[in-house]
């Protein structure tokens, strides 16, 4: 199938293996709505509504002025757009930054930033995210930590969006921006992204890409009560040219069942299989919120973009999980990534004391 995105701004189409198109499961995806207007309200316990938030940043940013249009060109050459899917775990955008050298005014040094207030990550994210931002030691965490909240903002601001013309979606180049209104995006106690109420997502990173997951969680009733939903999103590359990590991330079963996929060589596979449980991971921690290691799980991946798991967690934290959705599909862009998303849902209690 052909998944048509912006690019700067302009158009491009990306190209998804065929694996992408397999059959949704229910269970735990049927309780993530995604494509939903938001609901409206002030009180503190009601999911974020999308829809009322502040889009003067919007309108600024679409000044007829020529000084304006100069500076909107500038940020959207900062970054590229790499995908924007709808896969059945929720929807999924992927974002690569540019690679400008330090000593360039929209690189995202921490001087360029603290020193410029009109520098173009100001125009995209929440002003606490920059701040956080700007205190991480290194380059790297800097850049990922932005293109993750960038993705994951255009993301939600993808998935609040029911405006169509003709059935389909008006794009925005900045629908990153519409999102600058919500509660910051930060990480919580354990390192997850600090998602909007009544909303899940995960964040992803590879070198220089950030990918962003957001589905509305239909579950959600009050910030006091524990989540019964989690979401998870994965990048990785098909290869790992370095070392082999097949002996650290797969199981002896694993390793000997490999070679199964259609399409994907031995080697992939390892590097498939580690993107899958990745994700799962990230979906079913905010529901055990317990460390998971790499031979306490055992993924399968099948041919037609789905995968199983078979849980071998000692202290027996799976028992209180129910159904979970796992698909994956490999980016035919020429970027050699395998992109896995994740779902995950508490059983009901009456099924757990069975």
């Amino acid at each position: 199938m052909t998944i048509l995105g912006n690019l700067r701004g302009g158009a491009a189409f990306i190209s998804i293996s065929s694996r992408s198109s397999a059959p949704r499961h229910g269970g735990a995806s049927a309780k993530l709505k995604k494509w939903t207007s938001a609901v409206s309200s002030e009180a503190s316990t009601t999911p974020t509504s999308i829809s009322s938030l502040n889009h003067n940043t919007t309108r600024q940013l679409a000044s007829s002025s020529q000084q304006q249009q100069q500076q909107n060109a500038q940020i959207l050459s900062c970054w590229n757009r790499l995908f924007d899917v709808e896969v059945p775990e929720g929807r999924c955008v992927g974002l690569e930054l540019v690679d400008f050298g330090n000593d360039d005014t929209r690189s995202l040094e921490p001087e360029m930033i603290t020193t410029n207030a009109s520098h173009w990550i100001h125009s995209l994210l929440h002003e606490e995210e920059v701040a956080y931002g700007v205190t991480l030691p290194s380059p790297s965490r800097r850049d990922t930590f932005f293109i993750g909240r960038m993705a994951v903002r255009e993301a939600l601001g993808i998935l609040g969006d029911t405006t169509n013309n003709g059935g389909e979606r008006r794009r925005n180049p900045w629908e990153i921006a519409w999102t600058r209104g919500i509660p910051p995006i930060l990480k919580d106690e354990h390192g997850r992204p600090t998602m909007p109420k009544g909303y899940v997502g995960s964040i992803s990173h590879k070198g220089r890409a950030g990918v962003g997951i957001v589905a509305r969680d239909e579950t959600y009733s009050s910030p006091e009560d524990p989540p019964k939903v989690g979401i998870g999103v994965d990048l990785e590359y098909t290869t790992n040219s370095r070392r082999n990590i097949s002996r650290r991330v797969l199981t002896e079963h694993e390793i000997a069942s490999l070679g199964q996929v259609e399409g994907v060589t031995e080697e992939e596979e390892v590097m498939l299989r580690f993107s899958l449980k990745e994700c799962i991971y990230k979906s079913v921690h905010p529901l055990i919120c317990q460390y998971v290691g790499f031979q306490e799980a055992e993924v399968t991946p099948h041919s037609n973009g789905t995968a199983t798991v078979t849980w071998k967690i000692k202290s027996g934290a799976h028992e209180r999980l129910g159904d979970i959705t796992a698909h994956w599909r490999r980016l035919e862009d020429g970027s050699d990534y395998f992109l896995s998303s994740s779902s995950a849902v508490l059983r009901e209690e009456e099924d757990v004391t069975k």
